[in-house]
């Protein structure tokens, strides 16, 4: 759970940026978007990965429970350090996304082999904003939802494309 005093910060970040410039749409990925998520996934980064991981993990399987045959040769605490590493790096260059399309496409190209598809991408989406709903607490708000969302959106969105390529060169 997020302590007093980081939450107290980044609500004033939030305050600054987004009530004094003016909210931003929903779908449209913006700096401000890009640095709300950079700043708090900080405060992810120091809880527990495979707490973090497991819990996101389990409503994965609850919101989409034909996805957890793809992690029989795994296990979750393993799956949940990976998800958390792989996370840390992508939002630590989520500005540059042209500097780690190549890594992305990787890792969707290694998704497609798993068995993951494009209607995936959603329940994940989905999973991770309660994760960080939850982890937050009550201080998530329409501001930390909008911002994860579009990073996310950006993020699958490239995803799923590499993903086509993969299986269009098959």
């Amino acid at each position: 759970m997020l302590n007093e005093e980081s939450a107290i910060e980044l609500t004033r970040f939030i305050h600054k940026t987004y009530l004094i410039r003016g909210r931003f749409k929903k779908d449209d990925m913006k700096a401000e978007d890009i640095e709300l998520v950079k700043k708090s996934w900080k405060l992810i980064e120091q809880m527990d990965k495979v707490a973090v991981g497991g819990i996101f993990y389990r409503k994965l399987f609850q919101l989409a429970p034909e996805v957890k045959p793809l992690f029989v040769n795994i296990s979750i605490e393993e799956q949940a350090t990976k998800l958390v590493t792989m996370l840390t790096y992508i939002i630590e260059n989520v500005d540059q996304l042209h500097v780690i399309i190549t890594d992305v496409k990787r890792l969707a190209q290694r998704h497609v082999h798993y068995g993951v598809k494009p209607a995936h991408y959603l329940s994940v989406g989905e999973a991770l904003l309660w994760t960080l709903n939850n982890a937050f607490g009550k201080y998530w708000n329409d501001d930390f939802q909008s911002a994860w969302a579009a990073v996310y959106e950006e993020l699958a969105a490239a995803m799923i494309t590499a993903a086509e390529e993969d299986v269009a060169l098959q």
